[in-house]
């Protein structure tokens, strides 16, 4: 949940979600909101089909199958690939053998801290929030958050004010962090498709929090949950998010920022979800379904989409890339830096596709019946999270370095939990003794 978006995002921390029948109801946004909801077992901060999926016009793909997940592996990576061909990960090693931990965070009877957001400077926003009744797995504590330095395990903490008090007790939906600044989310609401949120800013030099908005309500009701990252991305000053603007049978979703100086709302991107935001752009995931078109009998199409991007300085909007998608497909998880993108698609064998602009992209399978997450793009690596179709307990995530074109293994926690990356630093979670523990750990790249 870095400034480059998280591949947890979306999802609240501190508490569990529930789904009502009636709720059920208002999953129009998407199917893959299900793959979201089958995650949903939070003990960590939830910081976000066959065939290539790359884009139109690609000449080669390099394809990866990522099916083990064992972070006690001691099986060596796969031989690098070029591109073009086809390599197999079926016995990954740990991310361990490439990474030097610098910080574990172990939860104690009555706390769990986890890593929100990790900056290229080992600097890091840590949520700290009661580990969940089992009596009462809804009832929300308040989530704390404070800055630290993963460099150092004896750093100082500075605690982050929560900038005024709270009705009830919140749980965290997204953070992005900067030089500058740290600006979250949270929300009171334990449901899986609404979720009233409340957006703070916290300067770093005047160790000051601002409250800059809420959400928005169409017709006096909250609005549904946008797919995919909902939390917030910062670009300097500005913070941008991804909203539904417009309610009904077909809901429209839209990319919106505001300054966090004077955060009056603005559209960027009309009809999107799934924003990613570089240095110098915004990239987002377009569909008629997410620009309210409705076809025959209420069907929404979200399989027809492009990735279009919002250009910083020119208020321009162009599309970028065309996917083809395998069968009746979608998008669901989109991530950017500098000219690499990277996005995930559903089926049968969920995929991995990272596209370096090289017309050469990578597509990396997944389990049959499981799920990738929003993935991270850095200079070096794309990391992301799985949920393994085959056992609950193969479940995990992977981080793949672009230069070298390996794969290797990313924690093995039961459940949806946050990976995140930035710079040389990668955060993920390992399930501890027993598939009991949720062990947060933050290391660097060697």
């Amino acid at each position: 949940m870095s400034a480059h978006g998280h591949p947890g995002g979306g999802t609240p921390v501190g508490g569990e979600v529930r789904v009502s029948a009636d709720e059920r109801d208002h999953l129009v946004m998407r199917a893959l909101v299900a793959a979201v909801v089958a995650m949903v077992v939070l003990a960590g901060c939830g910081s976000s089909s066959g065939g290539s999926g790359g884009s139109a016009g690609a000449t080669a793909t390099t394809t990866a199958t990522a099916a083990a997940n064992d972070v006690s592996s001691t099986a060596a990576a796969s031989t690098p690939a070029a591109a073009g061909d086809t390599l197999g990960v079926g016995g990954v090693s740990s991310v361990t053998t490439i990474t030097n931990v610098l910080r574990s965070f172990t939860p104690s009877k009555r706390f769990e801290s986890s890593p929100a957001a990790i900056a290229a400077d080992g600097s890091a926003v840590v949520a700290r929030f009661r580990v969940a009744d089992p009596d009462h797995p809804l009832r929300l504590s308040q989530t704390r958050l404070y800055l630290t330095d993963v460099r150092d395990q004896d750093a100082a903490n500075t605690l982050i004010p929560l900038g005024g008090a709270r009705r009830k007790p919140t749980q965290l939906i997204g953070v992005s962090m900067n030089d500058n600044w740290v600006v979250w989310m949270e929300t009171p609401s334990t449901s899986a498709t609404v979720q009233p949120w409340t957006m703070y800013a916290y300067n770093r030099a005047t160790r000051t929090t601002t409250r800059l908005t809420s959400s928005r309500k169409i017709k006096g009701v909250p609005a549904l949950v946008a797919p995919g990252y909902t939390g917030p991305s910062l670009h300097g000053g500005m913070v941008i998010w991804a909203e539904v603007a417009k309610g009904g049978a077909a809901p429209r979703v839209d990319i919106v920022g505001c300054h966090l100086a004077d955060c009056r709302r603005r559209t960027l991107i009309r009809g999107a979800a799934y924003p990613a935001v570089t240095s110098n752009a915004i990239y987002a995931v377009t569909a008629p379904g997410y620009r309210g078109i409705a076809g025959r009998k209420g069907h929404r199409d979200f399989h027809n989409v492009a990735i279009e991007a919002y250009k910083f300085g020119t208020d321009r909007v162009v599309r970028v890339r065309t996917p083809a998608l395998p069968g009746s497909t979608t998008i669901i998880g989109l991530a950017a830096h500098g000219g690499t993108l990277a996005w995930t698609i559903n089926g049968r064998r969920p995929q991995l596709v990272i596209d370096t602009g090289d017309n050469k992209p990578t597509t990396i399978t997944g389990d049959k019946g499981g799920g990738f997450s929003y993935p991270v793009v850095t200079a070096r690596t794309v990391v992301w999270a799985e949920s393994s179709g085959d056992s609950p307990a193969n479940v995990g995530g992977y981080l793949y370095r672009l230069q070298e074109h390996d794969v290797y293994s990313l924690g093995n926690k039961s459940g949806l939990y946050g990976v995140d990356a930035a710079g040389d630093y990668v955060s993920w979670q390992d399930a501890g003794l027993n598939n009991t523990t949720s062990i947060n750990r933050v290391g660097r790249l060697r």
